[in-house]
């Protein structure tokens, strides 16, 4: 296709562009998976308040609705 020093000019064969392009990649993943720990973490933690009495959110100023409202609109 291109010949060998004109593929290299253009950035084909730059090792260290693939080294980037390589890295941005794997963070990109490492972030998302993040994202989802995070949005499991979040929605048992909620589901831990729901399993709690209405007298013991009460006690930390939270109603089961406030929850509800909350735990549903929880995003990834």
């Amino acid at each position: 296709m291109y010949p060998k020093k004109a593929a290299a000019t253009i950035g084909v064969l730059d090792p260290e562009r693939h080294k980037t392009i390589a890295q941005s990649f794997g963070s990109v993943v490492w972030r998302t998976a993040r994202r989802i720990g995070k949005y499991f973490s979040n929605h048992r933690q909620y589901d831990e308040l729901l399993e709690m009495p209405d007298y013991l959110l009460a006690d930390v100023g939270l109603s089961r609705a406030q929850v509800i409202e909350v735990k549903r609109d929880l995003r990834l």
